[in-house]
């Protein structure tokens, strides 16, 4: 909520709960609409979790060509926040890198420069058989390292 107050220039599109914050005039709820809806009307993906095993939202947006800043690491076609330790001490620099990403990416067009690769990655990632694939080959290893 402090971001959308410090940045009243920016419309804010929140997805899920209605009632989880406040309300600001820069903020709308959608609440549990299709996840289409939210890309169309969004120029950027902003997601800072504690912990996402896959992140399913981010792949979603990069899909749709909308740029992603996550602290997710190794989420290639992203921008990364290394967000490191959340305390009160870090608290004023964290929102200040965040502004500064969001300031930075609302400058540039909505579509990510590579799209078409971002899109390539993921497809692969998400292929059924070079998942299995890959499952198969990450379990010959340890395997392999077993027998060592």
């Amino acid at each position: 909520m402090e971001l959308v107050k410090a940045m009243p220039d920016v419309q804010w599109i929140f997805y899920g709960d209605k009632h989880a914050v406040g309300k600001e005039r820069n903020m709308e709820w959608l609440g549990r609409v299709s996840i289409r809806d939210v890309i169309r009307r969004s120029h950027l993906l902003l997601r800072l979790t504690i912990h996402d095993g896959y992140p399913v939202a981010p792949v979603e947006f990069l899909f749709s060509g909308r740029r992603v800043i996550t602290n997710t690491p190794s989420m290639p076609f992203t921008t990364y926040l290394n967000l490191g330790v959340i305390n009160d001490e870090r608290g004023v620099e964290l929102k200040e890198m965040v502004y500064r990403e969001i300031r930075k990416a609302m400058k540039e067009p909505p579509l990510h420069p590579d799209h078409k690769r971002a899109v390539a990655h993921y497809e692969e990632m998400l292929s059924p058989e070079k998942f299995k694939k890959k499952v198969m080959r990450m379990v010959e290893d340890a395997e392999k390292k077993s027998k060592n």
